[in-house]
């Protein structure tokens, strides 16, 4: 929980305890570990939860499941809302890996979809209720696989 003097206080290490996945971006990451560098917070966070995904902006973003680590690069592309951005990556990170997908795939799923066209990140919203949106959703994924072989 943050406050407005940008402490982190109270419940958060009890909470992670009950928590299967926690996506924080890198900022929020190093706050919740109580160090200075993502890398760090990733190994330390993921001794506290399963699975630890880790927005990292420009940069990409990270996951970490026990001891295996994977990254994913962005693209260049201009500016965006980063908090839309991370919101709408949790969104196909998680529409992946609840369809099975390894954790690169789910990487590259969050990344493709955050950084979608508009018209594709307003069909995300209703995945899970329109099968037109959803595939949609398998095009993007299916086209960032592409591009990574």
């Amino acid at each position: 929980m943050t406050y407005p003097d940008d402490g982190w206080a109270g419940g958060l290490d009890e909470a992670l305890r009950y928590v299967d996945i926690f996506m924080p971006n890198a900022r929020e990451s190093q706050k919740a570990a109580r160090v200075d560098d993502p890398e760090t917070a990733v190994q330390k966070l993921a001794n506290i939860v399963p699975l630890v995904v880790v927005k990292l902006g420009s940069e990409g973003a990270m996951a970490q499941h026990g001891t295996e680590r994977f990254m994913n690069p962005a693209r260049r592309v201009e500016s965006m809302d980063a908090v839309r951005t991370g919101d709408i990556f949790d969104a196909g990170f998680l529409h992946e890996y609840l369809h099975g997908g390894d954790l690169p795939a789910c990487l590259a799923a969050g990344i493709s979809l955050g950084l979608s066209p508009p018209r594709a990140r307003e069909e995300s919203r209703l995945f899970a209720t329109q099968p037109t949106a959803r595939n949609s959703l398998k095009n993007i994924v299916w086209e960032s696989k592409k591009l990574r072989t």
